[in-house]
């Protein structure tokens, strides 16, 4: 089904959508206009709101930041709590936690990250971006998952294998490494390091210049640069978040 913006613009209350005249969109996280905080709807809207974005023809580049000086880094561990040592319970949040990968992959135009400060909850699903920029400030961590007791296996075991290399990505994953914005760099992670100030108008200033390739030209684009990265995500997700669960009903971790 074919949306417009009109459609889903005001149907998040954690993410704020714009988009300016051509084409554009601009997605920023936010709790009540601060930095974001990881709650159980914030989670869900973003099980959905990529599929929206994908769904909608006049979305010609899009560009993803956060609020303040935090990208994602405040976990409301109380609000995701919940069923999760059922198999009623886990197949929900295997269902949530594929979509938001697999939602964010289904955007067939370029993709902008502007990590405007920490990282550290679910980590992976910002970094299939196709540009990524950070602000000076920005450290990268998966804390949720091995260093709280969960097996990584909702996309953490695909994107950072990919991105880092098999043993690098197996010690961030394993130790709850901090990598630092430099440190990010210089592993090839990020492309560019700025003032958080520089760093939304840098990330627009790609946009608005990506903007001016045709249509069809940025479409075939992402898709080309991107199609082993789907396919890896498409096979290897469902197994990954299946083990996690069977672990999770095993030992729950104090963390959820």
């Amino acid at each position: 089904m074919v949306l417009t913006l009109d459609d889903y613009q005001s149907r998040y209350k954690s993410i704020h959508l714009e988009r300016s005249s051509n084409g554009v969109l601009l997605v920023r996280l936010h709790s009540d206009g601060g930095p974001f905080v990881m709650t159980r709807p914030a989670h869900n809207e973003l099980s959905q709101v990529f599929y929206d974005i994908a769904a909608d023809r006049d979305n010609r580049v899009v560009v993803l930041t956060g609020t303040g000086d935090s990208f994602s880094d405040i976990l409301d561990a109380e609000g995701l709590s919940g069923d999760k040592t059922t198999p009623r319970g886990w197949d929900h949040v295997q269902w949530s936690a594929e979509r938001i990968l697999t939602g964010i992959m289904d955007i067939d135009v370029p993709v902008i990250t502007a990590l405007n400060g920490p990282l550290t909850i679910h980590p992976c699903w910002p970094f299939v971006a196709d540009v990524m920029l950070c602000s000076e400030d920005t450290i990268i961590q998966d804390s949720t998952h091995f260093a709280a007791g969960r097996v990584p296996g909702d996309g953490n075991n695909i994107v950072w294998e990919m991105l880092m290399g098999l043993n690098r990505s197996r010690y961030f994953l394993l130790t709850g490494q901090r990598i630092s914005a430099p440190e990010a760099l210089s592993l090839g992670l990020v492309n560019e390091v700025l003032p958080l100030d520089d760093l939304l108008p840098r990330a627009l200033e790609f946009a608005n210049k990506f903007a001016e390739i045709g249509d069809v030209t940025l479409r075939a684009t992402r898709r080309a640069l991107t199609f082993e990265l789907r396919r890896r995500v498409r096979a290897d997700i469902g197994h990954g978040l299946a083990i996690e669960g069977l672990a999770y009903i095993d030992n729950p971790p104090v963390t959820p």
